[in-house]
């Protein structure tokens, strides 16, 4: 766990790895923050940690901590890869102080409740690798702008992307939806997330083309749309997207040829193409590409 847990008073991080549950709280010098979660509760899904964790939520530290002390403000919680079972709690909503959410990788059923919506704070919010029931991508996700992180990959999601909603997130760094349902036009305005450094989409049912303005994306590192229904040509400048490490297309409708541009990128590693329309000689700037491991066309 990150030292920084620690810098506060009033932050707690509480982290779970694949073998305990813990929680750390700073109540002032001399005090071991490090606690085993197990020995102050014993639960066996999230809804019973969460029914011991908002008994005490407004609870003041006492002047020594004891095992019945919980946590007052989470900044930080990380149980992913652990066996979590049943739904999120709605009352997750009262962690108004949140910034991290991370439970990838367990056995979470039912939907991603709407409550997060409240925690202003939220930045990385990651939830891939459950058992969730089928839903519609959720909605309230399109106002939370302060987002940088959003991982909803194989989540059983539905529907289409509110283009508009996604434009939202400006602050968005890496966003993970891969191994869904989701259908519809690819939203165009995808392309006015400057600041978004991996964009990983495949497995769905994506539509249209890809947007010319994409290649706005300067910071991008890993492009992975790759079993979806995209059809068109790629842009011809792709070339400006100079960080670009992967980019996995494949599986696709794209036509038209290969760009010249896309052997200026000397950071790519990857370049994975099969499964489309593409036709065409391959570029003698991308063979001469210095970085280049995969090339499958």
């Amino acid at each position: 766990p990150c030292q920084s847990c620690f810098t506060t008073n009033d932050l707690t991080c509480v982290h779970a790895n694949t073998s305990c549950i813990r929680y750390y709280q700073q109540y002032g010098q001399g005090y071991d923050p490090h606690r085993n979660w197990k020995r102050c509760y014993s639960w066996y899904d999230l809804a019973s940690f969460y029914e011991s964790l908002f008994d005490s939520l407004t609870r003041q530290p006492p002047a020594q901590p004891t095992t019945t002390t919980t946590c007052l403000k989470i900044g930080l919680f990380l149980a992913s890869s652990n066996m979590l079972t049943g739904p999120i709690p709605v009352e997750v909503g009262s962690l108004v102080n949140i910034f991290a959410f991370d439970v990838r990788f367990n056995s979470l059923t039912g939907v991603i409740p709407g409550t997060f919506v409240n925690s202003n704070l939220l930045r990385l919010f990651r939830v891939s690798q459950n058992l969730f029931d089928e839903s519609p991508f959720p909605s309230f996700l399109y106002s939370m702008v302060q987002l940088t992180d959003l991982r909803l990959a194989n989540c059983s999601l539905n529907g289409t992307l509110n283009g508009s909603g996604v434009g939202n997130w400006a602050a968005m760094q890496h966003l993970d939806v891969r191994l869904n349902s989701l259908t519809g036009a690819f939203p165009s305005e995808i392309a006015t997330l400057v600041q978004i450094t991996d964009l990983i989409m495949f497995g769905n049912s994506f539509t249209g083309q890809l947007p010319p303005a994409i290649t706005n994306l300067v910071s991008l590192n890993t492009l992975d749309i790759g079993g979806s229904q995209l059809s068109g040509p790629l842009p011809d400048n792709i070339g400006d997207m100079t960080n670009l490490f992967q980019i996995y297309l494949d599986g696709n409708m794209l036509s038209g040829t290969i760009p010249s541009s896309l052997g200026s990128i000397t950071t790519l590693d990857a370049i994975v193409l099969p499964g489309n329309n593409i036709m065409g000689t391959i570029p003698d700037t991308i063979t001469a590409l210095p970085n280049l491991r995969l090339l499958v066309l």
